[in-house]
């Protein structure tokens, strides 16, 4: 099965571009198998505060959807 996820953020930019949302996929391959999704800041810090919206699908069906919000 394929598992895929997005994680929307507040607008930044890299070089000369915001940043567009983080996507990816991995697959499942048996019934314990376990995945970590996260993420982690860097500088400069006050361009990343605001809410961050992760979602999962598995076999395009949403399983996952939680919004965290990044405070200074």
């Amino acid at each position: 099965m394929k598992l895929t996820f997005q994680i929307d953020h507040p607008p930044f930019f890299r070089g000369d571009e915001i940043d567009p949302p983080f996507t990816g996929e991995e697959y499942v391959r048996s019934n314990d198998w376990k995945f970590f999704l996260g993420d982690t800041t860097w500088e400069p810090i006050e361009d990343k505060a605001g809410p961050w919206r992760i979602r999962s699908w598995l076999d395009g069906d949403l399983i996952a959807d939680r919004t965290l919000t990044l405070v200074m």
